[in-house]
Order: structure tokens, then C-alpha cells, then sequence
């Protein structure tokens, strides 16, 4: 068996590289493999059936132990000298009835035409086994796109009138000059290279050309990568291979129906010990075109990308998107055209079977269109397919163009969150009262109550920075899977000057206990010290009397580095910030005056005892009024105050 990548004219794009599957349904032993395999069609096998054909006449040609007696037949011809001309014989039946027959069309109609052989191929020779590239086709080195097919060619043929001038696209010869890393003791010696490809015409094959200087070429293999993912061997390792250096061209059909633009790498690996060589050079071609159906371009779509992730929570709001190329010539308008849900067609599995264009919009023949648009995760735990195409909705009704390759996409239940904003300041004064939020969407599917679950600070978990560890939410409230819910709370800034880390994340608060869902993006909050003050005295009757007025005082200490004025600083009271309990919600300095930093302030003032009687909290902290506007310091001590 040998690598037909590592042959002649088997990499020439002008030619249909053939494998030939044995009489026991599997590669044969004889069939040579390589990413230039184009197609596969039956032969004989060792120890099982030959092919029975016509033979030479007389007794010229395979005249061995034969069951016919007429040596004009025989059954012992096989081998790939019977695998090609069998291709051939079918492509000139599809040639009658698709008389603009080529070897460019023939192509793209044995890709859509063939079928899969050997399902659970894996062999080493194989790169892998089967394999789906992002336009959907599957390809294995041994088979090339599979078995011919003489029906579906001839069916598919009478849809198509031919193929779009080619294009073609190089990156011209791309010096490297650099050492390949001698395969060790810890791992191959890999080296690799990108390069990037504009053009969004559909791939057919891919040429690379690769200079190496190397004393035995059989240690090393080669591979691309396109931008979709796709991963082709185009060189495999052979230790006999004891060949120096290497200037060759290989062919690979990897990724054939593609889109090529984006970011291309070219791997190189020298997987044998002993011998090292260099990678002198490469150049990358690509050969691009597409289909064009019967009665011209019509209603045509080309596959160009997409993005939804591939695990959600069952129930949840996922955005989604995917972009089409209008290759037709009929324009798209909102009324006659949209994005179709497939396998099977409408399906609502994502909670939608179609999306629409804006009102009025249209897409011109040549340009893209991004469908941006939102998919609910299924209520089942399971694996679903996330496939999409155009489609006309006015008759004669149909889906055209590509499929978008199929995503499958896992749902799962539980706990989940994810990150929507936060706002705090970045800048505080220690020991200071701030006002932060935090808003998380309930992306799990699990619905939250004020029981179970809470806003946990971290960096590290539950640590108590800003004066809590976490937040609850309001009693009897919940939060339903795909809802909102914003936390607004008071945080004090630490005593500790500098950068203090801000960060949160939803935490269930039973068991299994656990953070979980997305962290909020941490904050490192400059704090500095600023407006202080200390707690020093009050005095206040523990009980009062309903509507009576009362002599009171609280003293503080300004122990921060700005002095209060009359006109930005005042008492204010708490316990709720700002209530007016004990008829006032503030108390002001005098008109003029100043407390110095260092300096104690004692506010004497009266209060009036609520007219209903009960239990009130008496409780005060300083504030400053201009902006930033922030209690600040020592809040003093609360008293209970039985009012009678």
C-alpha cells in the first residue's frame, strides 16, 4: 500500500484518483491512499472475488481456472486497473445524459453523488476514518468521498448545467528557512506556519507545494488545517521511505464545498528519530467553484458561517446567528424569502421554525446576509441538531442552496448564570458606605429563591472586603430560568489602602452547596482615605414618650484628610439612610463652621418621639452631600427605643 499523495498524476487536479473497495466491502490491501483520493468503486480481493468482464479474445489475456468455458470472459480480472476504468465507464454514462460533462463537473457530482463505505473505518491510513468537513461532505484518504454511485450521478447530473469559472487563489512561494525539530524522546518535532485567504468562493481541491531539505523524507509527515477546523494529512510517514529532500506538490480534497477565508495553517512534523532536516519553503493554491443548476443561477445560497454554542440549559434564551451569500440572481426580499429550520424542514426545536428579514430589507445577487436571531433550548435533557437554509415561500414554494453543516447541540439542566453588568465606583474612601449593582441573568434551569440561593462575593469565596459576604434576594422573591434579577446593595470600603478585588458570583446556599454561573468581571477598586469618621459618644433616653421632644447628641471624630464644612457634610440618619423617625433626617453643622481633620464634632440636637407606640431604631453616620454623595465613617452605635 502507498501514499498516492506521494505519486504521479494522482495529484493533479486534473485527474480522478481511484481506490478500489474489495469484494469484502473494505479497502483493498493493493489500493493505495492519500488526501487525493477522489473515489472508490468495487474490485477483487485476495482469496475473494474477482470482477467477471469481457477478456481478450482467444487465448490472449486471463486464461487461467476459469468457470466459463468461452476464454473470451473472465472472473479473476481486479485489482485497480479494473476499480478506474469502471469510474470511467460510469462517467461516460453521466456523460450522455450530461453531455457538458468535464472533469470539474464530474467531480462535484461524484461529491454529492457518492456513498459511504466501511462506516467504522479507522484505520492509520485513513487520517482518522470518515470525516465531516464545515460544507457537510465526508471524506476518508482510503475512499476518497466514497463509493460511485451510477444512479444518483445520472439523477444529479439532469439538476445542474455545470460548474462556475474557476477560481483560484495562491499565497506565491512562502519562504521559511527554518530547522525541523528532530522527533525526542519527549515528543515529535513539530513546526507550523498560517496564512490567511480572502476569497469566500466554495473550495474545491487545495494544492500545496513544500521544500524541505531532509536526509530521509520518510520521517516526516505534513498536514493543513483550514479556518473552519477541517485537518487533512497530505504527507504520511514512511520509514522506508529513505529518499533525500523533498520539492513536490500534493493535492488534497479535504476540504471540498468549504468556505476558504480566514486563517490557514500548514503543520509539519518529523515523527522519526535520528535524522533532521528544514523546511525551506511552501505555496498554498486553492481551487474554487461551485454548482450552477438548471435554468441559471436562480435561487441560490452559499454557506458562509455561524455561531450558537454547543451547550445550553434546557428552557434558556441563546443568541444565534448564521450567514449566507446570495450566489443566485433573484434578490431576496422579506416577503418571499427567510431562514428555514431543517431536519426535519419547520421544525420548532429551537423554539422558532424560520427567521424573517427586517421589513423592507433586501439581499442582492453577490451579497451576505447575517441572520441574527435568538433560540429557546428545548425542555428535554438530550442532543438536538441545529441545521438552517433558505427558503422561498411564495410558489413554486422550496429550500435552496446550502445547508448549514449540522451543530449538535447538548441541553442540560441545573444551576447556571451569566454575567450581564455591575457598576461601582473604582475609587473609594476607606470605611466609607458606597452604592453598587450587580445584574445576573438566570441561564440555568432552576428557578431562584431568596431561601437557596444569593450573590456571594469571591476572590476569595464569601470573603467579607466590603462589609458582606453576600446578598440576598428580597424575601418570597424568585428568579425564573431565562429572567434577570439586579442586586443593588451597600458595600463599606475596606480599611485597607490600595487595590481592593470586587467580583461576585451566584452561590446556592443548600446543598449540594456551590458557586456557580459566570463571575462578574473583577473590579480593583482604588481605596484611599478620604472622609472619615470615628464613633466616639451618644446620648439617648432608652425609652421615650409618644409626640414628646427630647435632648440628644451624637459626638464624632474626623479622623479622614478633609475637613467638614456646613455646606457638603451633615449627620444623617439611618437604619433606613435618610428616615425621618424622629422628625428630622439630618442634622447640619452651624452656618460657617468647620471641623478639622483630627478634630471631634458633637451635634446636640433635639428629636421628637414618634406618635405611635413600639420600637424604634435610633441611629446616625455622617454623609457627604456634594458629589460623589456617600455616608462615610463610624456609623454610632444603634439604640432600641421603646416608645410608649
Amino acid at each position: 500500500v502507498q501514499d498516492a499523495n506521494k505519486q504521479e498524476p494522482q495529484n493533479s487536479p486534473d485527474a480522478v484518483t481511484v481506490a478500489a473497495l474489495s469484494s469484502a466491502g473494505k479497502f483493498a490491501s493493493y489500493s493505495s491512499f492519500g488526501a487525493n483520493v477522489f473515489i472508490t468503486a468495487p474490485s477483487s480481493s485476495s482469496g475473494g472475488f474477482g470482477v467477471t468482464t469481457t477478456d481478450r479474445t482467444g487465448s490472449d489475456g486471463y486464461n487461467g481456472s476459469e468457470s466459463f468455458t468461452d476464454r473470451n470472459y473472465t472472473t479473476t480480472f481486479g485489482g485497480t486497473s479494473s476499480a478506474s476504468p469502471l469510474v470511467a465507464g460510469v462517467l461516460a454514462l453521466v456523460k450522455q445524459a450530461q453531455p457538458n460533462l468535464n472533469t470539474r463537473f464530474a467531480k462535484h457530482l461524484m461529491v454529492i453523488s457518492s456513498d459511504v463505505v466501511d462506516a467504522a473505518d479507522a484505520t492509520p491510513e485513513s487520517d482518522g476514518g470518515w470525516r465531516t468537513n464545515a460544507a457537510g461532505n465526508k471524506f476518508n484518504q482510503n475512499y476518497g468521498f466514497g463509493l460511485i454511485n451510477a444512479g444518483k450521478l445520472v439523477t444529479n447530473a439532469a439538476l445542474y448545467t455545470g460548474v462556475t469559472a474557476l477560481e483560484t487563489n495562491t499565497t506565491g512561494t512562502v519562504t521559511v528557512n527554518t530547522n525541523l525539530p528532530d522527533r525526542t524522546g519527549a515528543g515529535d518535532g513539530i513546526l507550523s506556519r498560517t496564512f490567511s485567504i480572502a476569497s469566500s468562493t466554495k473550495l474545491e481541491d487545495v494544492q500545496v507545494k513544500l521544500n524541505m531539505t531532509h536526509p530521509a523524507i520518510g520521517d516526516v509527515e505534513a498536514f493543513l488545517v483550514s479556518p473552519a477546523g477541517t485537518r487533512s494529512r497530505l504527507m504520511y510517514r514512511s520509514g522506508s521511505d529513505y529518499h533525500s529532500d523533498l520539492d513536490w506538490t500534493f493535492n488534497t480534497n479535504a476540504f471540498w464545498g468549504e468556505n476558504p477565508s480566514g486563517t490557514w495553517t500548514i503543520e509539519v512534523r518529523d515523527v522519526l528519530a535520528s535524522d533532521a532536516g528544514k523546511w525551506v519553503s511552501y505555496q498554498v493554491t486553492t481551487r474554487q467553484g461551485t454548482l450552477i443548476p438548471v435554468g441559471g443561477s436562480g435561487d441560490q445560497a452559499q454557506f458562509v458561517s455561524q455561531s450558537v454554542p454547543t451547550s445550553i440549559y434546557c428552557n434558556n434564551i441563546y443568541n444565534a446567528s448564521v450567514t449566507l451569500k446570495n450566489t443566485g440572481s433573484t434578490t431576496w426580499d422579506a416577503t418571499n424569502y427567510r431562514l428555514a429550520a431543517m431536519n426535519p424542514l419547520f421544525n420548532s426545536t429551537w423554539g422558532r421554525n424560520h427567521v424573517k428579514l427586517n421589513t423592507g430589507e433586501t439581499v442582492a445577487p453577490g451579497a451576505t446576509k447575517t441572520f441574527n436571531f435568538t433560540i429557546t433550548g428545548p425542555a428535554t435533557v438530550g442532543t438536538f441538531s441545529f441545521t438552517w437554509q433558505m427558503r422561498k415561500t411564495s410558489a413554486p414554494a422550496a429550500s435552496f442552496g446550502d445547508i448549514t453543516p449540522n451543530v449538535a447541540i447538548t441541553t442540560r439542566t441545573g444551576e447556571n448564570a451569566t454575567f450581564v453588568s455591575q457598576t461601582v465606583a473604582t475609587t473609594m474612601n476607606s470605611n466609607v458606605f458606597y452604592t453598587a449593582n450587580v445584574t445576573v441573568k438566570n441561564a440555568g434551569s432552576t428557578t431562584w429563591d431568596a431561601t437557596n440561593y444569593r450573590l456571594a462575593s469571591i476572590n476569595p469565596t464569601s470573603n467579607t472586603r466590603w462589609g458582606i459576604s453576600h446578598v440576598k434576594l428580597v424575601p418570597g422573591e424568585t428568579v425564573a430560568p431565562g429572567a434577570t434579577k439586579s442586586f443593588t446593595f451597600q458595600v463599606k470600603a475596606p480599611t485597607t489602602l490600595g487595590a481592593n478585588d470586587f467580583q461576585w458570583q451566584m452561590r446556592k446556599s443548600s446543598a449540594p452547596i456551590g458557586n456557580f454561573g459566570e463571575a462578574t468581571p473583577n473590579v480593583s477598586v482604588n481605596v484611599v482615605l478620604g472622609d472619615q469618621a470615628q464613633f466616639i459618644s451618644q446620648t439617648c433616653p432608652g425609652t421615650m414618650m409618644r409626640n414628646v421632644v427630647y435632648n440628644v447628641s451624637v459626638s464624632l471624630k474626623n479622623t479622614g484628610t478633609t475637613a467638614w464644612d456646613d455646606v457638603n457634610y451633615r449627620l444623617m440618619s439611618q437604619n433606613l439612610l435618610g428616615n425621618s423617625t424622629w422628625g428630622k433626617s439630618n442634622v447640619k453643622l452651624a452656618p460657617g463652621e468647620t471641623v478639622a481633620v483630627g478634630a471631634t464634632k458633637v451635634f446636640t440636637f433635639t428629636v421628637k418621639a414618634p406618635a405611635v407606640a413600639g420600637t424604634y431604631n435610633f441611629q446616625w453616620q455622617m454623609r457627604k452631600t456634594s458629589a460623589p454623595a456617600a455616608s462615610f465613617g463610624d456609623p454610632s452605635t444603634n439604640v432600641a427605643v421603646v416608645v410608649n
